[in-house]
């Protein structure tokens, strides 16, 4: 009986270890690539006005928010520049327009342009801007 026991008991906690929780996928996200809008690295003068087209889609949960961020001359991205939380009716796909003036000086710029979803869920697209 006892041998019984311990093979129920190492069945039983085989199976509850080797179970594998499903994997989350992030939302999935592109740049508008008509019209006036950037979408690859560039390089401007010092005070350009450009813009960045985003779209947000949505996989296994709907869509929470879309915004941007920026970093200056390699530094970490920590200065959010500005949040967009989807309505009701873009919950499956969200576009967002956003204006970037660069800075009057000489450097670079990486800005970072992120997705997120009711999961918490992220996917970040990035561009890169050396102003000359």
């Amino acid at each position: 009986m006892s041998r019984f026991v311990a093979a129920f008991l190492v069945f039983i906690l085989t199976t509850f270890f080797s179970c594998t929780q499903e994997e989350k996928v992030p939302p999935r996200s592109e740049f508008k690539t008509t019209g006036n809008f950037i979408y690859t690295d560039t390089i401007v003068a010092p005070g350009t006005v450009l813009r960045v087209g985003l779209i947000g889609m949505r996989t296994d949960y709907d869509l929470r928010a879309l915004y941007s961020e920026v970093a200056y001359d390699g530094a970490n991205v920590s200065n959010l520049v500005e949040r967009s939380y989807a309505a009701e009716s873009e919950l499956e796909r969200c576009e967002r327009d956003f204006t970037i003036t660069t800075r009057s000086t000489v450097g670079t710029e990486r800005w970072v342009f992120v997705v997120n979803d009711r999961e918490g869920l992220v996917i970040k697209r990035e561009i890169r801007i050396t102003t000359l």
